[in-house]
């Protein structure tokens, strides 16, 4: 199975060119449920990660506003997807993100779809550059927040322990001192 998923990777990578298509393939193939509320990929680069999403019945609580594990998953998705992304740009080191804690406010009932933002790249990137260079986890709090898009009201506040680790880093660097 894992021989399967390494494959679809690669072809998602060399296929699917589009951010917001990788998004969805990602979703599908190693968290199933990301795919479930139909995240859309609105800005992703070396600076910010913006995702939006619906509210709709699979989204929604029984007070007509988004429930807090969706907006959960979309603080998820701004962080990790920003990491993965400056990643690739600084030069395609794979690193594997992880949450160490998740703190969240909700300051008002979200009821209209969301607009999930992270604004932290510079800090993401040294990040990435401390755990390619070292080879071990690097731990951060990561700020994201959710806007309502009809007012661009800041419904909730988020604060992820981001913990990143370069996949086989010993391994790469055991290779370039072989060398």
């Amino acid at each position: 199975m894992s021989d399967f998923l390494s494959a679809a990777r690669l072809l998602a990578q060399r296929v699917v060119a589009s951010p917001d298509a990788r998004l969805k393939f990602f979703s599908l193939t190693q968290v199933p449920l990301l795919f479930l509320v139909q995240p859309k990929l609105v800005r992703v680069d070396s600076e910010a990660c913006e995702v939006r999403i619906n509210l709709n019945y699979l989204t929604r609580n029984h007070l007509n506003s988004m429930y807090f594990g969706t907006q959960a998953i979309g603080a998820d998705i701004v962080v990790g997807l920003l990491a993965m992304e400056i990643a690739e740009q600084q030069g395609g080191a794979q690193v594997v993100p992880i949450f160490k804690n998740f703190n969240a406010q909700f300051l008002k009932r979200a009821e209209g779809d969301l607009l999930f933002v992270c604004n932290s790249g510079a800090q993401v990137g040294q990040m990435v550059i401390q755990a390619a260079e070292s080879g071990e986890r690097v731990t951060a709090d990561v700020e994201a927040e959710a806007r309502l898009i009809s007012t661009n009201e800041v419904v909730s506040k988020f604060i992820l322990g981001l913990s990143l680790k370069v996949k086989n880093a010993a391994k790469n660097t055991a290779k370039k001192g072989a060398m």
